[in-house]
């Protein structure tokens, strides 16, 4: 068992026994959603660390990839750590069966999350290190970190990291009678032993890095005096004090992170003393920090990073200079509400998806609270309904786009796109508002699930808002079936009967044609997806019918298809998407956007811009 895991400790199991996590509600709700918040930042937080070393050839230094070793360490402690938090804190249930083990040994014991924590622990001592030569032996050769060095340290700190985690895994198993995962060691011993090998993990790091800090400390702050150096040295100096600082600050936070978590381990390891499940949830709390606050320690003890994660956040090319302009087209930005909206579809579906197949589901206040917020996939909704919206508003787009060319009053401005997605938006929430008031758990049914709950004497407001649902889809669909039929045959019938046409304005065609053919297919996949949840909501609401739990989730996830699969019909149909996705990724200047015929932005040329997508 690790030593910072107080959750996933098989003591802890019966003591968290009551409810989940042990504690009152409230509590639970607080640090579980601290938790969750810690766990969004630290991955996006690290995951813009690697992309700004990987991007800028300028940050390609020994300590950064020291950085960057420790920020995938983080991510993974913060991936992996998620399923642990999420059945200890708000479910305290776990699924049965023959995949019990392997999840305990894999997902939900968090074993995997350790070995990024250690190789954490390791990169820390590995950038201690390299800041003591650094600093101390700035001439010699033979003491400094070179690529092939580092080649090894990274690859040591993870196998070791594997190695000292194999415990885990061989001793984790699922107790079906505590319905948790627990670690079953042979002998009594052995669980000591592997826990004070975790406490020797953590002291002996510490120990070893505040030697070495305490040392460089001395000698940059204490020892040099700027009277007798030149120049030149002093920016030096000035620069190796900026980068020890921001280390040493992430080790010190560290310390105390870990420190804490030590002593809370200790003594319910070693003790009889009493510690609450507040106590020990907050000390994983400062564990979880300790990997979310780095890049913020990045940002503002290093004015380098500051500069580069402005310039990504202004959505700066590879280069450093801004994106071109080339994107930046009505139909563009309608996409990007479009992938927003889809991104917290996936994210607010999935607990909905997850309990309603696997788990049971906490009751009380905290079970009415998550059903209108989590699982009940009201936020999701808000989405889905902002998405239906913006499909609407780019059929229009297309329209004029392809049958008014030139006509200003009918361009969709900034002004009018802004309007356009606001109203979206204040829709959406507005349409959902009846499902965040119905929405409750009902412990009563055998399922313990969230449900919708309509005044007993108001059954009509349940089939009405059905009805609304139906009429919203059908309606968007068939206003879509209309615009794109003509738009049809104005691009594939009419412009190709048409034989006066001069070469850019064959160009021009084209370029609408394929934009409009992406743009359709998309919408085509909506209407799929979103028919068989109309149909499936419909017959739940409205007839008898018998429908499943597994029939409800099955066409979520038809809606959820609907969502990801968008951005491959964007690489599939659109030659400039694809570059710049393959920009984004691999950062390469050879691949420029190509320029063609050009598909409009101001509709009183001639001609149009291909910078749609």
């Amino acid at each position: 068992m690790s030593i910072a895991n107080p959750p996933t400790h098989p003591e802890a199991k019966t003591k968290f026994k009551k409810s989940p996590g042990g504690m009152s509600e409230s509590a639970n709700i607080a640090i579980s959603t601290v938790l969750f918040t810690l766990i969004i930042v630290d991955v996006a937080g690290n995951y813009i660390v690697c992309l700004i070393i990987k991007r800028n050839r300028d940050m390609r230094n020994i300590v950064n990839y020291l950085l960057v070793n420790l920020a995938v360490g983080d991510i993974i402690f913060a991936i992996f750590i998620a399923p642990a938090v999420l059945l200890r804190l708000i479910t305290s249930f776990h699924p049965e069966g023959m995949t019990a083990t392997g999840l305990c040994k894999f997902v939900t014991g968090g074993n995997v999350a350790w070995i990024g924590a250690v190789s954490s622990i390791f990169s820390l001592v590995a950038i201690a290190i390299e800041r003591y030569y650094a600093v101390m032996h700035p001439f010699s050769n033979r003491r400094n970190f070179t690529k092939l060095k580092f080649k090894v340290i990274v690859l040591v700190s993870w196998i070791f990291s594997v190695a000292f985690s194999i415990p885990m895994f061989l001793t984790a198993t699922f107790d079906d009678k505590k319905q948790f995962c627990v670690w079953n060691w042979p002998q009594k011993w052995m669980s000591k032993a592997y826990s004070v090998a975790w406490l020797l993990v953590v002291v002996l790091p510490l120990i070893v890095m505040a030697g070495l800090y305490s040392r460089v400390a001395r000698t940059l702050w204490f020892k040099h005096h700027s009277i007798h150096l030149s120049r030149e040295q002093r920016g030096v100096i000035r620069v190796r004090k900026r980068v020890t600082l921001m280390v040493m600050s992430v080790t010190a936070i560290f310390g105390i992170c870990y420190g804490f978590m030590s002593v809370i381990y200790v003594l319910r390891k070693f003790t009889s003393y009493n510690i609450s499940p507040v106590v020990v949830s907050v000390s994983f709390i400062m564990v979880l920090c300790n990997s979310a606050v780095n890049p913020f320690v990045y940002a503002l003890l290093n004015s380098q990073f500051r500069e580069k994660t402005k310039e990504m956040m202004c959505f700066s090319d590879c280069s450093g200079s801004k994106v071109e302009e080339t994107t930046e087209h009505p139909i563009n930005y309608l996409l990007l509400n479009l992938a927003i909206s889809d991104i917290l579809f996936a994210l607010f579906i999935a607990p909905k998806i997850i309990v309603s197949f696997n788990m049971s589901h906490p009751d009380g206040l905290a079970g009415v609270v998550l059903c209108k917020l989590l699982t009940g996939g009201n936020i999701a909704w808000v989405a889905g309904v902002s998405s239906v919206v913006t499909l609407v508003a780019i059929a229009f787009e297309r329209y004029y786009a392809v049958l008014y060319p030139i006509a200003r009053e009918k361009n969709l401005s900034r002004r009018k796109l802004k309007i356009i997605v606001l109203g979206a938006w204040v829709f959406s929430a507005f349409f959902n508002i009846p499902l965040f008031l119905a929405r409750t758990f009902d412990k009563e049914k055998t399922s313990k699930n969230c449900v919708l709950s309509w005044p007993d004497h108001e059954k009509w407001m349940s089939t009405a808002y059905c009805l609304a649902w139906l009429v919203l889809v059908v309606v968007s669909v068939g206003i879509m079936v209309v615009l794109y039929s003509i738009i049809m045959c104005t691009l594939w019938f009419k412009c190709d009967g048409n034989k006066g046409i001069n070469y850019q304005q064959k160009g021009v065609i084209k370029v609408r044609k394929r934009v409009t053919l992406m743009a359709m297919a998309v919408s085509f996949i909506f209407a799929v997806s979103w028919g068989a949840e109309s149909v499936e909501y419909v017959l739940r609401t409205v007839t008898t019918l018998n429908i499943t739990f597994e029939h409800i989730a099955a066409v979520d996830m038809m809606v959820l298809f609907n969502s990801a699969v968008n951005p491959f019909v964007y690489a599939l149909l659109n030659h400039q998407f694809r570059q710049n996705i393959k920009r984004l990724i691999w950062c390469s200047h050879t691949l420029a956007p190509r320029t063609g015929g050009k598909e409009i932005t101001n509709r009183s040329s001639d001609h149009e811009h291909t910078t749609e997508i």
